[in-house]
């Protein structure tokens, strides 16, 4: 086999970090359990993934490469903020969640194309509100203010919409279909 360019070879790490995107989003948002700074780590991790492109071997399991790098990166976030007088997971339980979660990747990728599905179906205020509280740190609290209502009845919304995404999740997957 011919060695690739160092052009072609940038191009491949490319795509294969694109297309793990929304995995990658969710193995890292799982390890964190709704802690902040998920988009950020993410940014991180893809920095890493370019930074140490040289270490990854085309042909190789890239997305076992780069959940190992996302795995470690998540460990350092939180020893920082366990050094800043923060509780956080134990390491010994970080290594259980990414090991059960690379256990069976078809799953979370069943259930995410599930979720995309579901939050479509979503009216525009629901999504947006969904948006504010996973993608903002706060974000209900702010959102609640722009709308003029208390964060207390928003929240109680959310929660609805939650089970509501939940049911609809579990439609998708056993293939009944449609928004609850």
């Amino acid at each position: 086999m011919e060695p690739q360019s160092d052009e072609s070879k940038d191009a491949a790490i490319v795509s294969e970090i694109t297309e793990l995107q929304s995995a990658l989003r969710q193995f890292i948002g799982y390890l964190m359990s709704g802690a902040s700074g998920v988009s950020d780590l993410v940014q991180e991790v893809n920095v890493l993934l370019w930074q140490k492109r040289d270490q990854f071997e085309i042909g190789t399991n890239f997305r076992a490469w780069a959940f190992t790098i996302a795995r470690y990166r998540v460990l350092g976030h939180l020893r920082q903020k366990r050094k800043e007088g923060q509780f956080l997971f134990s390491t010994e339980l970080i290594d259980r969640l990414a090991d059960e979660w690379q256990e069976d990747p078809d799953e979370h990728e069943t259930q995410l194309v599930a979720l995309e599905f579901c939050m479509e179906k979503l009216p525009s205020d629901d999504l947006d509100l969904v948006r504010a509280r996973y993608n903002e740190h706060g974000g209900v609290e702010r959102f609640a203010k722009e709308l003029g209502l208390s964060a207390g009845s928003l929240r109680l919304r959310l929660f609805r919409l939650r089970a509501g995404l939940k049911r609809c999740v579990e439609k998708q997957i056993e293939g009944e279909g449609g928004f609850a």
